[in-house]
């Protein structure tokens, strides 16, 4: 392979790699199936919003934002500094609404959740003029995914980044540059499979490599989701 991408989408109870020579859409509907009932986490990267996964549920990652507004917070002045800022708070305010929220009743934190949209609302509001450039390309990014920044409020089992996703591919990335990459396809293809078995095994709670040997043997099997997962992806 001449050059080619590791993706990882991952559940609570079971990680998939795969290695690709695409950067698409495809792959993401290729692993989890066009009629995808769950909800995928993943950062803003441009196959998460194709128009074949446009009636997906989705959560764009809170980290990636926070981390770009933070940059842009620490760069800019004055007035251009106003609006990274309040969309830092509204953002932190989310996070710390999710950790609030066994707590709550369901009146206040639907009133809580609809406030902090209405302020996102207003900041980014395509009738408000932006004189800094990179403000403007900021407020149309989160119109752009305004559907897909809330839901982890208003779903119990969906995080609010892709940090697990972000976790599973660090390691697989380390074992491919260690062993000199992938020199051919079916290599790929070999060492996608064993991690993601690998990995499932642990997440299932079994002894990784035991469970490989009954998988590879024919003597057992990881067991599968049956009610639609979060997957986070990378």
């Amino acid at each position: 392979m001449l050059s080619a991408w590791l993706w990882v989408f991952t559940s609570r109870q079971i990680t998939v790699y795969t290695i690709q020579d695409s950067r698409g859409h495809e792959v993401v509907v290729e692993i989890l199936g066009r009629q995808f009932a769950g909800v995928l986490v993943s950062d803003c990267f441009t196959a998460y919003d194709a128009q074949a996964l446009s009636e997906w549920l989705k959560q764009k990652c809170f980290a990636h934002l926070l981390h770009e507004l933070a940059q842009l917070e620490r760069e800019k002045s004055r007035a251009a500094v106003r609006l990274p800022r309040a969309l830092l708070s509204v953002l932190r305010e989310a996070l710390q609404l999710k950790a609030d929220q066994p707590q709550l009743e369901e009146t206040e934190l639907r009133e809580r959740c609809q406030a902090l949209e209405a302020r996102l609302d207003a900041l980014i509001s395509p009738r408000r003029h932006f004189s800094d450039p990179d403000n403007a390309r900021m407020a149309k990014r989160l119109r752009k995914q305004r559907a897909h920044l809330f839901t982890f409020l208003t779903m119990d089992e969906v995080e609010a980044t892709n940090n697990r996703a972000e976790r599973a591919l660090r390691p697989a990335v380390i074992v491919r540059k260690t062993g000199g990459c992938n020199r051919t396809e079916r290599g790929a293809k070999t060492h996608a499979v064993l991690a993601s078995l690998l990995v499932t095994a642990k997440q299932q709670g079994g002894d990784p490599l035991e469970a490989l040997i009954r998988v590879l043997t024919g003597q057992g099997k990881l067991f599968l989701e049956r009610s639609p997962p979060t997957v986070n992806a990378a």
